[in-house]
């Protein structure tokens, strides 16, 4: 390395760190920075920025030449800034509940920086907050230290997180969870909810999408079943008796029984990586449709839609059932 290169760009990188944080008002306010980096695309070029300004700091200070160009109050300003800086990093990590690299530099820049700056914690194990456990939802809620607004778009993140691993297994549910999630998340950030509000709205969302609260009734004959509830929410209004009514709730229910029945008969090991048994299984569905359905009960269907219809029981299938 060329250090005087590196000492000459240092207060470059420092400003391009500050110029992302230009619309806070506040600088001494942390979660007005950390609130700014509710946005993904912006909180990876704070890392990015923050990683460079990291590495040039510590080529920096490795060197004694670093004390020819800055006097040592300027150098105490750049180590108090990475300092800060790494904390909210480390703050957002939390907050919006990323999976975050251990070792984000080689042992020996760390340790520069640790012996130069102040030493920081060697591990940022990011606790994801379970919201299936009532009893961690609880302890974010109670927890002290942090605002409101904090530990509510970490309940959020978790909530966000468990709905895009789980949207193939239940689309019409987490859809509308999805929706009511973010719908919560724009009104908190326009002023519309306040901190306490925006917090105890993200429990209670979390703590449906935990019990799977469809909040509407689903038919008694599949109360208790689960898949078939899923299943439910992919047909419910899209299949029409011969007047061209959706047919009612209970038929539907009972097609989404059978159609998972015929699903099970059909799984075998390593399905999912083998084209003729999925074959085989998407040939069973449409029989059902069209020998049972149609010509049986006079059920009708609209054809077109049908590809786009055993597509998400297939998708449904594969996320429910991974053989």
């Amino acid at each position: 390395h060329d250090i005087k290169e590196e000492i000459r760009r240092l207060p470059q990188f420092h400003d391009q760190l500050w110029d992302l944080f230009k619309p806070v008002r506040n600088k001494k306010d942390m979660e007005q920075f950390e609130q700014l980096l509710a946005d993904e695309a912006l909180r990876q070029e704070f890392y990015a920025r923050l990683k460079a300004f990291s590495r040039c700091l510590h080529i920096s200070l490795s060197s004694d030449k670093l004390f020819d160009v800055f006097d040592e109050a300027k150098i105490d300003a750049l180590k108090r800034d990475w300092k800060q800086f790494s904390e909210l990093k480390r703050s957002v990590q939390l907050r919006y509940q990323e999976t975050v690299d251990v070792r984000e530099f080689e042992p020996k820049i760390q340790k520069l920086l640790d012996d130069h700056v102040v030493a920081m914690p060697a591990e940022t194990i990011i606790e994801v907050v379970n919201i299936n456990d009532p009893d961690a939802l609880k302890a974010v809620v109670e927890e002290t230290g942090v605002s409101e607004a904090s530990r509510a778009d970490r309940i959020a993140s978790a909530t966000r997180k468990v709905i895009t691993e789980k949207m193939d297994e239940d689309p019409s549910f987490y859809k509308q969870f999805s929706e009511l999630l973010e719908e919560t998340i724009r009104a908190y950030r326009e002023k519309r909810l306040s901190e306490r509000d925006y917090l105890s709205s993200v429990v209670d969302l979390a703590s449906k999408v935990s019990r799977r609260d469809r909040g509407r009734d689903v038919p008694a004959s599949i109360r208790n079943d689960d898949d078939a509830q899923a299943l439910f929410g992919i047909l419910d209004g899209q299949i029409k008796d011969r007047t061209g009514q959706p047919v009612t709730g209970d038929d539907a229910a009972e097609i989404a029984v059978e159609i998972i029945a015929i699903i099970k008969d059909h799984l075998i090991v390593d399905i999912w990586s083998n084209d003729v048994a999925q074959n085989r299984l998407r040939n069973a569905i449409d029989d059902y449709f069209f020998d049972v359905l149609r010509d049986q009960k006079g059920i009708g269907f609209d054809v077109d839609t049908l590809d786009e219809l055993e597509l998400r029981i297939m998708n449904l299938a594969r996320a429910r059932f991974p053989a």
